[in-house]
């Protein structure tokens, strides 16, 4: 349901389950079985679409290049006898 506000509402159930809106689950482009996170700030919350695993581990492996290339490469010395 929308509110004045323009922020949406929906109702908790017995069970404590809401229905996501079809508005968010078009905007978070959700399917049944995806799972949400949720951030809570004081009395607010956000919810955003959980990553998938392949996400977290391309993710992973980004920011490991990432740094790789912040990183400075030092040859090792040699050493002389």
């Amino acid at each position: 349901m929308y509110k004045k506000d323009g922020g949406l509402e929906a109702t908790l159930s017995a069970g404590y389950q809401i229905t996501v809106p079809s508005r968010v689950r078009k905007l978070l482009k959700l399917e049944p079985g995806d799972k949400l996170v949720f951030d809570i700030g004081g009395e607010k919350l956000t919810a955003k679409k959980a990553l998938t695993r392949k996400e977290q581990i391309e993710e992973f492996f980004a920011e490991m290049e990432r740094l790789d290339k912040k990183m400075i490469h030092i040859a090792p010395l040699s050493r002389k006898r």
